[in-house]
């Protein structure tokens, strides 16, 4: 499915969202927005296979966003999807992942490729989820060293320190007096982690 672009709802994007991303049958047990990125919803959908068993089970549904504030008549772009198609947002939140229903539980109704799918899809928002949530004095040390901008080497090991109204600020342990800003994204390339 392409991208749905419309006026921004007048409600809101996320009480939108909870209203209109599935059918009658779906019921959404919890969503959270992260504008940048994505809506995430778990969600109670019905299940049946081609012997006519049935069940409700807890998926999650993901909505890829775009927003155009300049644009009044496409401000509002969305891409609806299931967990099993594996999207390319990967920021659900884990108390969203903690309500879904075991990938197991799928087996008698989905193919074999949309099982896996789903397990890759939920280990990649575990591990974003975990990226984010390094303590202090957690050590992370990377196969090659990082390069600055400038090509300037900062090496491969960097502590994660405490900078007053600052996030994700690390210490490089190989070069002295670097301290950097990491990206969440960097992180994840992370070859080792080891936390305090």
């Amino acid at each position: 499915m392409g991208w749905l672009c419309g006026p921004m709802p007048f409600e809101g994007i996320k009480k939108y969202l909870d209203r209109n991303i599935c059918g009658p049958d779906v019921k959404i047990l919890d969503s959270a927005l992260k504008v940048s990125d994505a809506y995430y919803a778990a969600a109670e959908v019905p299940v049946s296979n081609e012997h006519g068993e049935s069940d409700r089970l807890v998926m999650a549904f993901v909505v890829a966003l775009k927003i155009a504030p300049r644009s009044e008549e496409e401000a509002f772009c969305r891409k609806e999807m299931q967990e099993s198609m594996f999207p390319r947002q990967c920021s659900c939140p884990k108390r969203i992942l903690d309500q879904l229903s075991p990938v197991e539980d799928f087996a008698p109704y989905v193919h074999e490729d949309s099982l896996e799918r789903m397990r890759e899809w939920r280990a990649a928002c575990l591990k974003d989820a975990e990226a984010g949530a390094l303590p202090v004095g957690t050590v992370i040390r990377f196969s090659d060293p990082l390069v600055s901008g400038g090509n300037y080497n900062m090496g491969h090991r960097f502590e994660k320190i405490r900078l007053r109204r600052r996030k994700n600020i690390w210490r490089a342990l190989d070069v002295s007096g670097v301290v950097v800003r990491l990206k969440k994204s960097t992180i994840l390339k992370a070859m080792e982690v080891s936390r305090p």
